[in-house]
């Protein structure tokens, strides 16, 4: 499959800082040709009368080097008081650089936001708490559909999607299908059943938490005809491992640390797909024919390529996937596997599993002798303060 963002990178340009902190003492990327093109999209979108981006707005860049042209920058624009963006892709020769293109994200743009389902009603809870925070304090313009499969849980569920009513700028949509759980056939009806007014689709999963800049993202990386985003996502390992390991209590605050061994970027997933709607049903969407889950993203992704559509792939700090145990039980046929893969990969990192396999099979902890030891002492500062919150805040209720 030809990939052509495979190797892209992404940095904080104008605040010189790295956008996962794992990576934020290495230097990655060319500084100055990056501020050269912070300077240069602020001058063309001056000619352009959007007069009100400066340098600082601008700070959210993607780039890869093209060996026998130059590097090409992508630079988005945006403001946190309003929810229009502009994506502008330079190209940086070894001589002059030029604008490739030039995406305009309006204002009154609407993004469909697709999640088929089947129980989990907890994580449905958490992802719409989620986006209610998220749409309701930026003026972004989002449509969340629920396909769900129906099950004893159905109007648990419906009640779950329920709470966002009400809230400014967020639309839901709740479909009931019958049948075995298929992701495929959830994705099709969802982008077949989305309201008229929503150009642009997000396949979403519902142990996802996603944050405004990602939102802005997703709604100026694809492009019509041409451009399929699949954004890469911060995946976390499971919390008790990642805290027993180590000595440490497990802490269950709903947020995903962007930290090495506590999860790990999905390199090989596809699943998280933003793209047009038109372009979704030209591809002829999912496959239907499967069920369950798994594989049907690669299909895609292959029918994607196949059709010669441009592939943007980068890890993206604002699409995090929460912890859950994984059932490969019920997956379809030629599934399995892979989602037993997953399923060990998802568990824990290998410093993880020798730092356990040492404390339970040989009585030793090798936590104390490793050399991280910032790290060490980052992990126990941060688990004396959330004990001293949580002492606090018995002492107020007292």
């Amino acid at each position: 499959m030809d990939i052509r963002h495979s190797d892209t990178n992404r940095i904080k340009c104008w605040r010189r800082e790295l956008l996962w902190p794992a990576w934020r003492n290495r230097i990655i990327g060319p500084l100055d040709e990056c501020l050269q093109a912070q300077e240069e999209v602020v001058r063309y979108l001056t000619t352009r009368g959007q007069h009100h981006y400066s340098r600082v707005d601008c700070g959210d860049i993607r780039y890869r080097l093209l060996p026998t042209a130059g590097l090409e920058v992508e630079v988005m624009c945006s403001k946190s008081s309003s929810p229009e963006a502009e994506r502008v892709v330079l190209l940086l020769p070894f001589q002059h650089s030029r604008v490739l293109r030039h995406t305009h994200v309006a204002a009154a743009q609407v993004l469909g936001v697709i999640v088929p389902l089947q129980g989990l009603v907890e994580a449905l809870e958490r992802l719409v708490t989620n986006f209610r925070e998220v749409v309701q304090d930026s003026d972004l313009r989002v449509v969340l559909s629920i396909v769900y499969f129906d099950d004893q849980h159905t109007l648990e569920a419906a009640a779950a999607l329920e709470a966002a009513r009400g809230t400014e700028g967020l639309q839901t949509q709740f479909t009931v299908l019958t049948g075995e759980f298929s992701r495929s056939r959830g994705v099709n009806v969802g982008v077949e059943a989305m309201t008229s007014d929503v150009e642009i689709v997000f396949l979403c999963d519902v142990d996802v938490s996603v944050t405004r800049d990602f939102l802005v993202r997703c709604l100026a990386s694809p492009a019509q005809g041409r451009e399929v985003f699949f954004p890469v996502l911060f995946s976390q390992h499971n919390p008790i491992l990642t805290y027993a390991a180590r000595g440490l209590r497990a802490r269950h605050s709903g947020a995903v640390k962007l930290k090495d061994n506590h999860g790990f970027w999905r390199l090989w997933g596809f699943g998280m797909v933003c793209l047009y709607r038109t372009d979704y049903l030209t591809i002829n969407g999912f496959d239907s024919l499967l069920d369950g889950w798994g594989g049907e993203d690669l299909r895609f992704a292959r029918r994607v390529s196949n059709m010669k559509y441009t592939i943007t792939r980068s890890l993206d700090h604002g699409l995090r996937h929460h912890y859950h145990p994984k059932d490969c039980s019920r997956v379809g046929k030629g599934q399995r596997a892979p989602c037993l893969r997953a399923q060990a990969m998802c568990e824990a990192s290998g410093q993880t599993f020798g730092l356990w396999y040492f404390k339970h099979k040989h009585n030793t902890s090798m936590w104390e002798t490793l050399k991280d030891h910032q790290e060490i002492q980052e992990e126990e500062t941060e688990g004396g303060n959330e004990r001293q919150k949580e002492k606090e805040a018995i002492e107020d209720e007292r």
